[in-house]
């Protein structure tokens, strides 16, 4: 790999690439109200599931909206059929924020010509903008390697996670990181068994996790949107 590719891989996986991502859990907060995170155990568990729903839903819409970037059509096809699949609507609506945003962020750092299509279509409602695709189009136009780009996504969510449970003062920074660092050394593993899923083919792994993340919008108080 190219080194300037590793340094833009770098800075798309920083937390200073302003996406929004911070602004929400992936359904840790409403995990943690719920209960269903109780101790170290429990938050490990529920981190590796969170992991595997990202990489049996998601993981084969990043694949396909790689392969066809350069196909505007195909791409928008993509992201209609993700927005039909995505049933739990806090998932659903953090997808499109994150996903607009990031495809804005992109626009303004990067100049890519495609992206400027695409961001078009998205300020005139013509395209959800789900995040798996345009963090893979994105990807795509700036010819970061494609499994490199599996990587990249499922590591940003772990990290979305990490910092989450951070925020919410239930482990400490040092202890976030070696948790971090230790699972992040399965999501080879996740991505080896998801990438070559086809869209058609994508589901939800753990579905526990999923209605925990459903519930957040009927707590009382929210630190994060989703």
């Amino acid at each position: 790999m190219e080194k300037n590719k590793l340094y833009t891989i770098l800075q798309l996986c920083d937390s200073a690439f302003p996406t929004g991502g911070f602004s929400h859990s992936m359904g840790t907060e409403a995990a943690t109200q719920n209960l269903y995170i109780n101790d170290f155990d429990s938050l490990k568990v529920f981190i590796l599931s969170c992991l595997e729903n990202a990489g049996s839903s998601c993981i084969p819409f990043v694949r396909a909206a790689y392969e066809n970037a350069n196909n505007l059509q195909k791409v928008m096809l993509l992201d209609s059929i993700h927005n039909a699949t995505l049933l739990n609507h806090v998932a659903h609506r953090a997808s499109k924020l994150q996903g607009k945003s990031f495809l804005t962020t992109s626009c303004k750092v990067f100049k890519l010509p495609l992206m400027e299509k695409l961001k078009d279509l998205a300020d005139d409602e013509k395209v959800h903008c789900h995040l798996s695709i345009v963090f893979a189009t994105v990807c795509a136009t700036l010819n970061i390697p494609s499994l490199e780009v599996g990587k990249m996504y499922l590591f940003n969510c772990l990290r979305t996670i990490i910092a989450s449970i951070v925020r919410l003062g239930k482990v400490g920074t040092i202890q976030a990181q070696h948790l971090q660092f230790e699972i992040q050394c399965c999501l080879d593993d996740i991505l080896k068994r998801n990438w070559s899923l086809h869209p058609e083919e994508s589901c939800i792994s753990y579905p526990l996790t999923e209605t925990l993340q459903n519930s957040h919008d009927t707590m009382f108080s929210k630190l994060f949107f989703s």
